[in-house]
């Protein structure tokens, strides 16, 4: 378990610290170029997308929820 942990920060930095490194005139990487740069396997870039925006959807939909309150 801890493995897998450290695992995932590996991946997770070197991803931060490669996407950092863009230009901002980039239009992104496709998840196959993501997936041969950090030396990781294409799921692993569609896991952590998928794991993305469902934190953003909670995030709007928290959001929105406490706007209709107001």
């Amino acid at each position: 378990m801890a493995d897998n942990t450290i695992q995932k920060m590996a991946v997770d930095a070197k991803l931060r610290n490669m996407l950092q490194k863009v230009p901002d005139d980039h239009d992104g990487f496709s998840q196959r170029e993501l997936a041969e740069k950090a030396g990781i396997h294409r799921k692993t870039i569609q896991q952590i997308e998928s794991q993305a925006i469902g934190k953003i959807t909670e995030y709007i939909a928290q959001f929105l929820k406490e706007e209709s309150k107001e």
